[in-house]
């Protein structure tokens, strides 16, 4: 009682009568002077008579109290768990998607830490992905960052992750903050139609899949593109595991309302075609742009070679590309020179700085290419990568 006592002092009345009226409730005549009655335009079979009684303002006396009644029968009137009206309350212009990754070695509950950074990573490229795709359309985006990008990721909220395999929540605004609310009928939304273009995609590619019109749809989207491989990709990287399917469900805000699906399940059947496409719609090596790279060795994996009593060849850098984007990406060093300013930076936490082209498959990344690689003298030995 005392957690919904705090929720509620945070509630704001303008935003529990939004949430009413555009699920379907209108304010009724009412007697009393310190709240709003809202009665359901449309009730359902055996409900009647469906009235809530919400707190005109901040200043009525029992404020909490009164809104976590609204809160209770709102809760017992549209079925929905208690925790999902707070959430809406507190948040009236954001959606909710949730990602549900669907596997034996998930029914616990639990996934593995290695796993967890795949698989969340995975769910914000998608996310900044779609917002591209829903801005610029085309079958390879080099960066994922500009357009709004980083206000998405700045106010969007990762929310408590649920029982039944492995679900995450993810709370996205519908706009920009400080955007005009309602424009030519909400067709401003930036952040919403990102999402509503992952939603979209998702479910025409299992159509596709279903259909057999692999080949035809990836002749389409190289001449007309629907879909980027790096949503693809980004998709793909939540599936962990042989076994596992991905289940995607929007929680659409009702400020906003929608068309777009609600719900999509990848089977693990989908994702060797995305493997197919990904490698079709990636450019090749000579038409993707050299990037500027800055990072820390985290593994020496060289050997000798035949013939040579030097030891050189890959190694892993935690790098930042020159858009600010953090991963960890194989290097081959080809000559003793650059491994040792490898095995430099690797020992006493030194950067290194280089250009190369950047090709990312599924659940690695590879820097091909490689130029100007040194160490980065510029930076404090004991800076650590963020």
């Amino acid at each position: 009682m005392e957690k919904d006592l705090l929720l509620a002092q945070k509630i704001e009345p303008y935003n529990v009568k939004r949430y009413l009226e555009a699920s379907g409730w209108a304010s009724v005549p009412c007697v009393l002077s310190e709240v709003i009655c809202y009665r359901r335009k449309e009730p359902k079979p055996g409900q009647e008579f469906q009235e809530i009684l919400i707190p005109a303002s901040r200043d009525v006396s029992h404020y909490a109290r009164t809104v976590i009644e609204s809160v209770q029968r709102l809760s017992e009137f549209d079925s929905m768990p208690r925790q999902e009206v707070w959430n809406y309350l507190q948040n009236p212009k954001m959606d909710r998607i949730s990602y549900r990754l669907i596997s034996e070695q998930a029914d616990f509950g639990t996934i593995n830490l290695a796993g967890a950074e795949q698989f969340f990573g995975g769910i914000i490229n998608a996310i900044k992905a779609s917002l591209r795709d829903s801005r610029k359309p085309s079958v390879f985006h080099p960066r994922l960052s500009g357009d709004g990008i980083e206000s998405l990721l700045e106010n969007s909220r990762f929310g408590q992750t649920e029982k039944g395999s492995f679900i995450v929540n993810i709370y996205i605004p519908i706009d920009p903050p400080g955007e005009q609310e309602m424009v030519d009928g909400f067709e401003n939304c930036q952040f919403r139609k990102g999402l509503e273009h992952l939603m979209r995609s998702m479910t025409k590619v299992c159509d596709v899949i279903d259909k057999g019109d692999v080949d035809q749809f990836e002749e389409q989207n190289m001449v007309n593109p629907e879909i980027s491989c790096n949503l693809l990709a980004a998709v793909r990287d939540t599936c962990l595991w042989d076994d596992a399917e991905i289940e995607i469900q929007a929680h659409w805000s009702p400020i906003v309302p929608t068309d777009a699906p609600q719900t999509v399940q990848l089977s693990k059947s989908v994702f060797p075609v995305f493997d197919q496409w990904i490698r079709r719609f990636r450019p090749s090596k000579t038409e993707i742009p050299f990037q500027e790279f800055r990072g820390q060795v985290k593994e020496l994996r060289g050997r000798k070679h035949d013939g040579d009593e030097n030891t050189y060849g890959e190694v892993l850098i935690s790098v930042i590309a020159d858009d600010c984007t953090p991963f960890d990406a194989k290097v081959n060093l080809t000559s003793v020179e650059l491994y040792q300013m490898a095995i430099r930076s690797h020992a006493k936490n030194k950067f290194v700085k280089f250009r190369g082209h950047v090709i990312r498959e599924h659940r690695t990344a590879s820097i091909l290419n490689i130029e100007n690689f040194q160490l980065d003298e510029s930076a404090a030995d004991d800076i650590e990568m963020q």
